[in-house]
């Protein structure tokens, strides 16, 4: 029993360690190369080290207060979850409730915006400030904490109206619970790809101002 505890820590520990250097490279890379997005990648990659660096910090033993390893032994269930949840929350942006100012994006800006930032994102919002100010206060509170910011974060993106900021806290509050019930990041690191990816095409198609 203890065996295969050790294990599936072990592979979340893998696959964690995976992700975020994968991102840090991916956004090193588009901050370096494409100047377009410099501003966007130094943001991400700061979020990522904080990420990365408190993540060490959990798997050597060091105190931080986060009981979160990420990612589950076996994710398939989670990330076909987070897939159809990406596309319902793409709704909003369809039906013009929120105008996310995304227009028509280079290539290299979508790549950043569908693939790191999402797993920035969510192990920020998600893995880090839910369940931190979970264990200081209580669930609820980190979950309406981690919503609130994750809307404020984007107003530039979605706008200050309070139709977009209550939209935002919305979907970081979905978000928020996916990754409580399911125990893992993956299913949000999905959903946040899918949303960016629509929002990214209907802009692109002219669907978004």
């Amino acid at each position: 029993m203890m065996d295969g505890r050790v294990e599936e820590f072990t592979t979340g520990v893998m696959a964690m360690t995976y992700i975020m250097l994968t991102s840090i490279i991916v956004l090193s890379w588009l901050s370096v190369v494409y100047a377009e997005t410099f501003k966007m990648g130094i943001v991400y990659l700061v979020l990522m080290l904080i990420s990365f660096v408190t993540f060490l910090f959990k798997v050597t033993g060091l105190e931080i207060p986060i009981e979160f390893t990420g990612f589950k032994d076996e994710p398939g269930e989670d990330m076909a979850l987070g897939f159809f949840i990406g596309i319902m929350l793409s709704m909003p942006v369809m039906a013009d409730l929120i105008e996310p100012r995304v227009g028509s994006v280079s290539a290299p800006m979508a790549m950043g915006l569908i693939i790191a930032v999402p797993v920035v994102e969510e192990l920020f919002f998600r893995g880090i400030i839910l369940t931190t100010v979970g264990e200081m206060t209580n669930e609820m509170v980190g979950l309406l904490t981690q919503a609130v910011l994750f809307s404020l974060y984007h107003v530039s993106v979605w706008g200050t109206d309070i139709n977009s900021v209550i939209i935002g806290v919305m979907i970081g509050l979905l978000m928020g619970c996916l990754v409580v019930w399911r125990e893992s990041v993956e299913s949000a690191i999905i959903a946040h790809m899918m949303f960016n990816a629509i929002t990214i095409l209907w802009g692109t198609l002219g669907g978004v101002a």
